[in-house]
């Protein structure tokens, strides 16, 4: 039986080309979930945005901080006050869209 170190995820994480490709992997599906909410975009103010700052991991997120703080109802929609219907961008460019 193989003897495995417990901090072996932990060493194979911080790998340059590890980091390298998780924030290659964020930019690029925020570049398709980007093109997916321009094509929905109504007022302009929401966005797609990425923080890559971190030591290993890479987050993207849909911010509407400056509209109506509408992310949420944006990606999932929302069943009441005008039943709108969710654009799912994240989920669509991460291929989690069902």
């Amino acid at each position: 039986m193989a003897d495995v170190d417990d901090f072996a995820h932990d060493t194979v994480a911080h790998l340059h080309g590890v980091i390298d490709e998780v924030r290659n992997v964020a930019h690029t599906h925020a570049s398709v979930a980007t093109g997916l909410l321009a094509a929905h975009r109504h007022s302009g103010d929401s966005r797609i945005e990425v923080d890559s700052d971190g030591l290993t991991d890479s987050i993207v997120w849909l911010s509407d901080s400056r509209g109506q703080r509408a992310a949420l109802s944006i990606e999932f929609g929302r069943p009441r006050k005008g039943d709108m219907v969710g654009l799912h961008v994240l989920g669509a460019a991460f291929g989690l869209d069902a």
